[in-house]
């Protein structure tokens, strides 16, 4: 028996091994991690011989002999290991005998055969199968969920023997899906510590889903026209589907007014839970659609599953539904300046312009194009039409029609026009009571004829569109510096002297009329001759500073709508002091400089973001002070 032979022994311990059985281990591909190495080892004897510092005599022929023999093996048994590890295992196959192909949600047979085609016997075999994503283990007539890893203990095979297991299961997925399905035999031949294994796979078609989606919904929709969808589902399999959802995509310019039922998540996914053989379902949403003329807009529903803990949506089943945005024979179509959505603030001059357009193959005669301007914010005395337009005393609507306007008397086929109104934003906007908030614009512009060609008989030439902005919220946010009318008690020299302490308290004051104000905050630093005096007063808020920056931050969070305007105005103060130098004599002192008030406007999504001017020893907003007592003395 050579050396390979005697070092294959040491690492399975097997006790007794014939040559042919070695030379048949060189193809086992794998062992497990229980399996026992030996790797030979040279002992130094005890009393070895020593040099003159009492070393062993390293240049012995014995050792040089020993220690060739020593590499020799170390290299053989990694060469050996090398190849057993790359090898292809022989004593067992397993194989997966079950249909290619499956309607989703049907039960599936999943016989698993397992051979030994060795020549010794296989011990603790165990069959681990693993089913894919959503499957449901089929049992007693039963569903239930399967473990993430399916084990069965299984015989020894003898040599030649193979032994088979079945499972069923349920398979869900989408149509042309693949779905696999993997299984393990874990054995130990006989006389071996070592574990090993054979794998094989098996992938399974999803042919067909049995569940359908339908829509009733318009083909064709006006711009901004209300419409009721219904999406109909329906389960045809002679098994119920478990936890199933639908999940809605929307397309841009459709706006979800309300649901029936409610959705689970947003507007976008319902659960609808358990769906028993045959049975049908709806989902009806109403909504408002706006897009341009001819536009083909696209809703997509999907029935799946949907995991509320880490947000993962399968599909199933999908349907899809288009519809074209009516091209009516008489357009018309507003915009503020060339935008159909926005905000607009206090005090803007609003450029509204309205186009139209004659769709038909025809002239159309005698049009008349009306624009109504609704929000409470605008200032209705400053409208303005263009073109020889009017405003209608009884409506105020801004109104051009063919008497002034040319072009409104005879319109040629695919013809277009434009025409313009100016109205502004009341500044400040009126805030009397609570419903005074989160304020709209909203222009309804509209077209009709009071001729209808004879080859447009019984079309309906009128026309309308409506497009809103949000108003911004206007933010008032000033400061000031006190002595004597101060809400903190201040001392020192005053007017200030050169050499003398002197304080001061700052005030900063925050109003808000139409919309909430979060995440606010005013933040300042203080110069480097200004101390802090840790002293505050705010209402219900906090003012902190950060001596290494110098920074001083007034920790507001929400202001709500009507601050300063309904109820008081948020208010925050401070103290500081100042001690003048000899180089300040007959100068103002800067107490702060320049502070920022940021925030975000909650219902317009827009940033709030206001820097007012640093405060100094002059303090006009002081009754108590006198003209000339912020200068140093």
């Amino acid at each position: 028996m050579g050396r390979l032979e005697e070092v294959e022994k040491q690492l399975y311990g097997k006790e007794k091994e014939t040559e042919e059985n070695l030379q048949r281990r060189a193809t086992w591909r794998m062992f497990s991690s229980r399996a026992r190495s030996r790797t030979p080892s040279i002992w130094i004897p005890e009393h070895a011989p020593s040099g003159p510092q009492g070393s062993p005599m390293l240049g012995h022929p014995w050792w040089y002999f020993f220690g060739a023999v020593f590499l020799v093996l170390i290299a053989l048994s990694g060469i050996f290991i090398f190849f057993y590890l790359r090898a292809q295992g022989q004593e067992a196959r397993i194989e997966i005998q079950s249909s290619d192909t499956l309607e989703a949600g049907g039960i599936i047979t999943i016989p698993i055969v397992y051979k030994n085609v060795s020549h010794t016997t296989l011990h603790d075999g165990e069959i681990v199968v693993t089913l894919p994503q959503g499957a449901l283990l089929r049992e007693q007539g039963r569903d239930q969920e399967p473990p993430a890893r399916l084990s069965r203990h299984v015989e020894d095979l003898k040599p030649g023997d193979q032994g088979v297991i079945e499972i069923s299961a349920r398979l869900f997925g989408q149509e042309r899906e693949d779905e696999k399905i993997q299984a393990l035999y874990y054995y130990r031949p006989e006389n071996l510590r070592a574990q090993f294994s054979a794998r094989t796979d098996k992938t399974v078609r999803i042919i067909k889903v049995p569940l359908a989606l339908s829509w009733e919904i318009p083909e064709t929709l006006s711009r901004g026209q209300d419409v009721s969808i219904t999406v109909h589902y329906v389960l045809d399999s002679p098994l119920a589907f478990e936890h199933m959802a639908m999940r809605m995509e929307y397309p841009s310019g459709f706006a979800l007014t309300s649901a029936e039922p409610k959705a689970l998540v947003g507007d976008t996914i319902w659960d609808i839970g358990r769906i028993e053989p045959g049975q049908e379902g709806i989902i009806t949403l109403h909504g408002t659609m706006i897009g341009e003329e001819g536009e083909v807009k696209a809703f997509r529903s999907s029935l799946g599953t949907f995991n509320e803990l880490t947000k993962e949506w399968r599909t199933y089943s999908e349907s899809s539904k288009e519809v074209t945005i009516a091209v009516t024979p008489l357009s018309v179509q507003g915009f503020l300046g060339k935008i159909r959505e926005g905000v607009v603030k206090p005090g803007e001059t609003l450029n509204f312009v309205i186009r139209y357009r004659n769709n038909t193959n025809v002239i159309l005669k005698n049009i008349t194009v009306k624009a109504l301007f609704d929000g409470s914010v605008l200032d209705r005395l400053t409208l303005r039409p263009s073109d020889e337009g009017v405003v209608d005393s009884h409506t105020g609507a801004a109104v051009w029609g063919p008497g002034d306007v040319p072009q409104l008397r005879q319109l040629q086929p695919n013809e277009s026009g434009e025409l313009q109104a100016v109205i502004q934003v009341k500044d400040p906007p009126p805030v009397m009571t609570e419903q005074d908030k989160n304020l709209k614009v909203v222009m309804h512009s509209s077209i009709s004829t009071a001729s209808t060609p004879d080859e447009l008989k019984g079309t309906n030439l009128s026309s309308e569109d409506s497009i809103e902005f949000k108003v911004a919220s206007k933010v008032i946010f000033s400061g000031k510096a006190l002595h004597g009318a101060s809400p903190i008690p201040n001392t020192g020299a005053f007017p200030p002297q050169v050499g003398k302490k002197t304080t001061y308290t700052i005030v900063w004051e925050v109003k808000n009329f139409t919309n909430d104000i979060v995440n606010a905050e005013v933040a300042a630093t203080l110069p480097a001759n200004v101390t802090w005096e840790n002293v505050t007063k705010t209402d219900g808020t906090s003012i902190t500073y950060n001596a290494a920056s110098s920074e001083v931050r007034w920790h507001i969070g929400t202001v709500p709508a009507g601050t300063g305007v309904r109820t008081p105005t948020l208010t925050g103060a401070f103290q500081v002091s100042i001690t003048p130098a000899i180089t300040d004599r007959n100068n103002l002192m800067k107490l702060v400089n320049p502070p920022r008030l940021t925030g975000t406007d909650s219902f317009a999504n827009i940033p709030v973001d206001q820097e007012i001017n640093a405060m100094m020893t002059d303090i006009p907003s002081d009754p108590t002070a006198k003209s000339g007592d912020g200068t140093v003395r």
